[in-house]
Parts: C-alpha cells; structure tokens; sequence
C-alpha cells in the first residue's frame, strides 16, 4: 500500500509500505522508497537515486549510491519529528546527520474564499514557514 509524503506540493512521492524493498534497476529523481515501523517511529529509507538533483539548495551534490533515511516519532497528539540522515560513500567521507525537525500541528483557520489551501499541503506549521513562496509559485 502505498503512503504519499509531502513537504510542498508538487514534490509528491509515494511510500511502499506494504511489502519487502525491491530491486530496481532504473535509477529515479526521488529514488526508490520503502517504508515499515520501528516500534512506534516509522522509518522511511530511499536508495537508487539518480545524480542529477542536488541536495540542498546550495548545489551540494550527491552520487547515485546515496541512502537516505528519514525516521518520524509522534512525540505527543501535537508533535512529529522527523531526523534525516544521509549515507554517499562515493561523495561523502561520513553520515550526514540532519537537524532533528520538530512539526507542531496548528488549529485549521476556518476556511473562506482568502485562506482556502489545497489539500496536499501536510502541516499546517509548514504553510506558515513557506506559504508565500508556494504562492509564488502555484499563483
């Protein structure tokens, strides 16, 4: 079955969750995704990348033998967090360890004719963060 995660539209990709990591041998933008649950964080592990996107937006490369893996805990009703950590043995000498990212749920606006957002924005604290770039660019 799978599960899509989204930061900003349109970088939509799809998580398998429902069976055993396959190989693939075609290499993708987003890579191959695989999905399952560690006790009660769900772990998210991408392999099989092309070497044609950067990781950030400061042009840092990256080769197509990067793993990435993202690892989400729901720390109470209101908080998820999420650690990234990233693995290129051809580029990188060690493991990239990403800030842990904190999301907080934040009550809905009521909707109206001005704040009405497309369902596949994800978090609401998110939209707050990058609302008007999205807007540039969706507008």
């Amino acid at each position: 079955m799978p599960l899509k995660l989204s930061a900003l539209a349109p970088a939509d990709r799809s998580v398998q969750i429902d069976g055993p990591a396959r190989k693939v041998s075609d290499s993708r933008w987003y890579g191959y995704v695989v999905g399952h649950w560690e006790g009660d964080s769900f772990v998210v592990n991408s392999n099989n990348f092309n070497d044609t996107t950067w990781l950030d937006q400061y042009g840092s490369p990256h080769s197509d033998q990067m793993i990435v893996e993202e690892r989400y805990h729901r720390l109470d009703h209101d908080h998820l967090e999420m650690i990234l950590n990233i693995t290129d043995s051809k580029t990188y000498v060690g493991i990239w360890k990403g800030d842990k990212k904190i999301f907080q749920l934040v009550e809905k606006p009521a909707r109206s004719e001005f704040n009405d957002l497309p369902e596949n924005i994800c978090a609401f604290s998110e939209v707050k963060l990058h609302g008007k770039a999205w807007q540039q660019i969706h507008l």
